[in-house]
């Protein structure tokens, strides 16, 4: 296993299939953590289409983050994403009584896209729910 010393590069690739069954990766990965500012490993990525953009979110971290931030990055390919642009979407300091996100997932909405967050709530010993409109 890794040691805390050793770098963590987790990178997001692409992939893509005609028929289901067989699938081509590019040899490089689409987005690595030294494309993004300040960050050292992507994880639990999740994409969503809005019009003719699509929204990248991941947890950015950066090693020194105890709970990363989740990051937003708006691009126009879905096949070779960006993080160029990404801003902070969501800290877990943001969420009252939070001991972490648990999972989250980018959605529509009437007014916009969103934040669907589960966090685990210290208090009730159990989890809460969010919904956080993102800005335009």
């Amino acid at each position: 296993g890794a040691s805390d010393a050793e770098p963590d590069f987790s990178h997001l690739g692409v992939a893509a299939s005609s028929d289901g069954i067989t699938w081509d990766r590019p040899a490089s990965p689409s987005v690595s953590p030294g494309d993004c500012e300040d960050v050292t490993s992507i994880r639990m990525p999740r994409m969503l289409a809005i019009e003719e953009d699509w929204l990248l979110a991941f947890f950015a971290i950066n090693g020194a983050d105890e709970e990363p931030p989740i990051q937003v990055a708006v691009g126009q390919d879905p096949i070779h994403p960006s993080c160029a642009g990404a801003e902070v979407a969501l800290s877990v300091e943001d969420l009252p009584d939070s001991g972490g996100v648990h999972s989250y997932a980018l959605v529509r909405t009437a007014s916009g896209p969103a934040l669907l967050v589960e966090s685990l709530d210290e208090e009730a010993s159990g989890s809460s729910v969010w919904l956080l409109p993102l800005a335009d």
